[in-house]
């Protein structure tokens, strides 16, 4: 299921049927502690929140649309359907990396078909709209590549996947003890590998929205590892700076021109929408969206306009105002996850979301912090030995690094959420969701004495 939610869109739906498929099928062995998650804050903030937009309906002036979006928080179940498989979680989130690393060959084969010109590596494939590199009028955008992914997804996805990968190399204090110097780091070399990888894809998509998210991951997960006390060698640090800079450098040399157009772009449109109120162009039409769905919270504040109505009550709204509404851009959501889910559920919606994101990166932490505890006495050197044994010790090793991964990632899509709503669109929904499930309240005892160090972190 972690590896399907990471395809394109139209494939995405098979890992969440496989998902739900494999809960049901493991019922009979799995019922006496099924019931447990249901029953936990994060459950219990899910179901909330779930029946409060589905009671919402009620009040939406569009019922169709109503229902269409309500229909996407199919997707809030995926915590409850990952709770049997919950002590395997590193392996989920393996999974999940796995599948963005797809994506990113995805971009990869892309931008070679573009730069050579064979039509054939280039998305959409074979006629279908597979990827989302080409504009609404089928003309390719050279600053933005998405993979098979639109771009704005595809940049909030390894947003993901680089905070899943730079939080293992800044937070880990993981050393191979069978080996000496640079080499005992090298968990946190790969990971920071993987995150330089993971940055330039992020770069490459042209979503101005994760660049800044990504800057602002960078600074909260060097917070975090003051606040967290890591106590890693200085070569960790000397090494994640060396990526930064890396990545920030090499990304100004090889698409400097391409991010230059983009953020140039945005600023004559801010200021196009503030001197000439002009509000058709795509970053003026936000603004002005987000204002919208602040009005929709003043004159709802509780209730709001109702799940799905955010299109129907502007459009409404702008008419009340004595604005021809064909001189305005609408949209279904307000280009922000929290105004959006404030402005159709209210401030009951939104306060159930901001306690469940926040209550799940605490658990998240905590988790981590309880397997750093537990490792310290029972954390094994990776002895010399038999090649199976020593594979094992490095796979331990190695998870036990990703321990603070999935509530770094929770906290980057929560920055990208001002640009992104990363609840809304089927691929990031599924992925935060998911994210979620990795971050319960508590984990089951382990089953087995032979568990690794990625099952410690209960």
């Amino acid at each position: 299921m972690a590896f399907g939610a990471c395809l394109p869109p139209a494939y995405a739906e098979y890992g969440l049927a496989l998902g739900a498929a494999s809960f049901l099928a493991g019922l009979p062995r799995t019922y006496r502690t099924a019931w447990r998650p249901f029953l936990s804050p994060i459950g219990l903030c899910i179901l909330a929140f779930v029946l409060w937009s589905l009671l919402s309906i009620s009040w939406a002036s569009d019922k169709n649309a109503a229902w269409n979006e309500w229909g996407k928080l199919r997707f809030a179940f995926v915590p409850f359907i990952l709770w049997p498989s919950i002590d395997r979680r590193m392996t989920i989130l393996a999974a999940t990396l796995v599948g963005i690393a797809c994506a990113q060959l995805a971009q990869l084969v892309h931008a070679a078909g573009v730069a050579l010109n064979i039509p054939a590596l280039t998305y959409p494939l074979a006629g279908n709209r597979v990827g989302w590199a080409i504009d609404e009028l089928g003309a390719g955008d050279p600053d933005r590549n998405g993979g098979w992914w639109h771009p704005l997804i595809a940049g909030s996805m390894f947003l993901a996947a680089c905070a899943i990968h730079l939080s293992a190399a800044m937070l880990s204090d993981v050393r191979d003890r069978a080996l000496s110097g640079l080499r005992a780091h090298w968990p946190a070399l790969a990971a920071s590998g993987a995150a330089l990888l993971a940055g330039v894809s992020v770069v490459a998509t042209g979503s101005r929205g994760a660049i800044l998210a990504l800057s602002a991951t960078i600074l909260a997960l060097f917070v975090a590892r003051f606040a967290l006390r890591r106590r890693g060698n200085r070569r960790t640090t000397l090494i994640v700076l060396a990526v930064t800079l890396v990545l920030g450098g090499g990304s100004l040399v090889t698409m400097g021109d391409r991010l230059a157009r983009r953020f140039e772009l945005a600023r004559a449109d801010v200021s196009r929408a503030i001197e000439e109120k002009n509000f058709t162009t795509d970053n003026g039409a936000r603004l002005l969206m987000a204002w919208w769905a602040i009005e929709a919270v003043g004159e709802r504040p509780v209730t709001g306009v109702g799940v799905g109505s955010y299109e129907a009550w502007t459009r409404a709204h702008v008419t009340r105002q004595g604005i021809d509404p064909a001189s305005r851009r609408f949209f279904q959501h307000a280009h922000n996850a929290l105004l959006h889910i404030a402005a159709t559920t209210g401030l009951v919606g939104a306060s159930l979301v901001l306690t469940l994101l926040a209550g799940s990166i605490t658990f998240g932490v905590r988790i981590g912090l309880n397997a750093t505890r537990q490792s310290r006495a029972t954390a094994p050197a990776r002895t010399v030995g038999a090649s199976s044994t020593a594979d094992s010790n490095a796979l331990a090793l190695l998870a036990h690094a990703y321990r603070f991964s999935p509530p770094a990632a929770l906290a980057s899509l929560a920055f990208v959420s001002v640009f992104d709503p990363v609840h809304y669109n089927t691929t990031t929904a599924f992925v935060l969701w998911l994210l979620i499930g990795l971050c319960p309240p508590w984990l089951p005892a382990r089953r087995s004495t032979a568990a690794t160090l990625a099952d410690q972190d209960s």
